[in-house]
């Protein structure tokens, strides 16, 4: 019996993990949208290569011109939390830490949803839902002047404890710039006084994939917390 209670507890416990983590995406605040990092999940970001590639429909841009980006999941892993940025490919200047271009998602989507930051209309995509997801499709556009070089740069959620933002994409040239890109240095500690660190991406052919079920919403748990109770006093003797 002891056995038994202390599943229905783990089950409990393991509902709490995911309906809590994730809600229907990070506030539009000033530091989240440049930093990109979920300060409320209280842990540091892992340091490991993500399981998580950025694939783009091509690597150089225009002004206005439109590029389908891809969020894929490696095999075993999957996506339940996902903020992305276009990013210059510039560390010196003031602009390093502010969105370019605008995001559009399909007109079917229902599992994200684009996110206005520092003023910008349509600026990040963000999870609407804790949804798994095996990967996310959505278009960028360019601003209608030339910027420089650019890149994808998202923080993707496994878990609430699992989770990196350092997910990047290979550069977009600007066909205009003659600069050399760079990809700047991201926070990964929940101590912001510590030192950030500068990730380089990695590529891996995109796959088919499937998400998963609507999940259970917070609000809910209360009701399973008393269901459990009732259950392991009913099946104590």
């Amino acid at each position: 019996m002891l056995a038994y209670c202390s599943t229905a507890l783990v089950i409990l416990f393991a509902s709490i993990e995911v309906t809590t983590s994730f809600h229907s995406g990070p506030p539009n605040t000033t530091i989240v949208c440049k930093e990109m990092f979920p300060v409320g999940h209280g842990v540091d970001a892992q340091m490991s290569s993500p399981p998580y590639k950025i694939f783009l429909s091509q690597n150089i841009y225009t002004p206005s011109e439109k590029i389908q980006v891809t969020v894929q999941a490696e095999k075993g892993h999957f996506i339940r939390g996902l903020f992305i940025q276009a990013r210059l490919a510039d560390c010196s200047g003031d602009h390093k830490d502010v969105p370019i271009g605008t995001f559009f998602l399909k007109p079917d989507e229902r599992y994200l949803k684009t996110v206005s930051c520092l003023n910008t209309q349509y600026s990040a995509v963000s999870h609407l839902s804790n949804t798994p997801l095996g990967n996310a499709v959505f278009d960028w556009y360019a601003p209608d002047s030339h910027q420089g070089h650019i890149y994808f740069r998202a923080t993707v959620v496994k878990q609430r404890r699992t989770f990196w933002t350092n997910v990047m994409s290979e550069f977009v040239r600007d066909i205009g710039s003659h600069a050399h890109p760079e990809y700047c240095p991201v926070r990964s500690l929940i101590d912001k006084d510590q030192e950030l660190t500068t990730p380089q991406p990695s590529t891996v052919s995109p796959q088919k994939s499937k998400s998963g079920k609507d999940a259970v919403q917070p609000h809910i748990l209360s009701v399973i917390f008393l269901v459990v109770i009732y259950f392991i006093m009913n099946h104590s003797f």
